[in-house]
């Protein structure tokens, strides 16, 4: 009996059958090597062992940590010393001009000490001049009010604006000194009406007082304080007073009579 086969086909080739599959296994779980977080290397070393390693750790950071701390002292000293060099030099400079100008004051000193007495002496002159009354104005303005032909034995200025006697202590007075006058005249009523003439004079003499009067047989004496205003001054103080360049090249005060004590 014959069988009949299947023969392939002229140029393909014959498929092997696929293999079957092998049943699955389930995945095998990786076993925990160390169940601490330590490592087992470290856990099973020695202790010397661990200690000399402690130990060269330690001395890595601290020698780390120094150089760091030296690096930044290191920069800090230098910016410092940077610095300090530049502000030496800028101290030298500055001793060197003091250094110049006390030289400089050194040999002009004899000027200096001139100029400072020219100058203490045009201060003096000028409180001499302060109160320098113009004798022909005051004069000429007390012969305008006598009209009571009073004889004068006495016309003088007095020290101080503060021994000017008047009425009326408690009335402002624009006097800035006064004049002692003494004499005689024909009658007391006389010595009254001369009083009041002097104080209608209001341009140079006001607040005149009468001190003492006394009567005679044929005439009356009497004793009068009149105060002057600032016209009556001459103000050859004002030529005479040091300008404030002058007082503070000096180093005296401002004020030449607060300097003198006055």
């Amino acid at each position: 009996m014959t069988t009949l086969v299947d023969k392939p086909a002229a140029g393909k080739k014959t498929k092997k059958p696929k293999a079957g599959k092998k049943p699955g296994t389930a995945p095998v779980e990786k076993a925990v090597v160390w169940p601490d977080s330590a490592r087992p290397s470290l856990m099973f070393l020695p202790p010397n062992v661990r200690g000399v390693r402690a130990r060269k750790r330690a001395v890595r950071q601290a020698v780390l940590l120094s150089v760091g701390l030296l690096v930044a002292t290191a920069g800090a000293y230098l910016a410092v010393a940077a610095g300090t060099t530049s502000a030496q030099a800028g101290l030298n400079a500055e001793k060197a001009v003091a250094a110049e100008h006390a030289k400089f004051l050194a040999v002009n000193a004899p000027f200096k000490d001139y100029f400072d007495g020219y100058i203490a002496r045009k201060a003096e002159v000028s409180q001499v001049l302060e109160r320098d009354m113009a004798n022909s104005k005051v004069f000429k303005a007390v012969n305008d009010a006598n009209t009571v032909g009073a004889v004068f034995t006495t016309l003088a200025k007095s020290p101080s604006a503060s021994d000017c006697a008047r009425g009326d202590l408690f009335a402002a007075s624009v006097a800035v000194g006064c004049l002692d006058l003494e004499g005689h005249v024909g009658s007391i009523a006389d010595v009254g009406a001369l009083a009041a003439a002097l104080a209608g004079s209001k341009e140079y003499l006001v607040d005149p007082y009468v001190t003492e009067s006394t009567a005679g047989d044929k005439m009356a004496t009497f004793k009068i304080t009149v105060g002057f205003t600032d016209k009556a001054l001459t103000y050859k103080g004002d030529k005479f007073r040091p300008t404030p360049d002058e007082l503070a090249a000096s180093g005296q005060s401002a004020d030449p009579l607060n300097a003198s004590g006055k």
